[in-house]
């Protein structure tokens, strides 16, 4: 048999190709790029007592709000933004642990994913039974909790991966990945 040799390949020319594929395919606006690798000023930008508000009320603990928070480096007054976020949360906690709420979950049959504090849990589970009772309703769309939570959509984004093992070129593989 008879190996077929395929003329090797420049890497110099190649590489800049390469690499201006990967820095388009890459490139995200500012707004992406915050949610991923926050700056100071994107962080200083936050309003986290109103981030506690959403988290608590999409039925998400504190833990997730005050990683993000942790990773903003150089935020000027990291001590104050937390102490905003939490007391956000623990507002939002209020209005997600209401009797109104609980009978929406309910009738949603979603399952309460936040602990109530004591004073607000009987009448809370209490509601959420009675929304159970009830013929049951089909939770909004996420596209229209994402229009009115003024969220980017989860965006389609193409990416190239190129492979360069140790006898030289390797391979290319593409595809399609989802942005958050």
């Amino acid at each position: 048999m008879t190996a077929i040799r395929l003329p090797r390949l420049r890497r110099g020319p190649l590489a800049l190709i390469v690499a201006g594929l990967l820095a388009a395919c890459s490139s995200a606006p500012p707004a992406e790029r915050a949610a991923v690798s926050p700056t100071a000023g994107d962080c200083a930008a936050v309003d986290w007592n109103r981030q506690g508000v959403e988290d608590a009320m999409a039925g998400r603990s504190p833990t997730s709000g005050l990683a993000r928070l942790s990773g903003c480096p150089r935020l000027a007054d990291a001590d104050a933004a937390q102490d905003d976020y939490m007391a956000g949360h623990d507002e939002g906690r209020a209005a997600y642990c209401s009797p109104a709420n609980g009978a929406q979950l309910g009738r949603w049959r979603v399952a309460p994913t936040l602990d109530c504090p004591a004073a607000l849990n009987g009448p809370f589970q209490a509601a959420y039974a009675e929304g159970l009772s009830q013929p049951a309703e089909t939770p909004p769309e996420p596209e229209a909790q994402v229009a009115e939570g003024d969220r980017a959509p989860v965006r389609l984004r193409p990416y190239l991966s190129v492979g360069v093992g140790s006898g030289g070129w390797s391979g290319v593989s593409w595809g399609i990945g989802l942005l958050f």
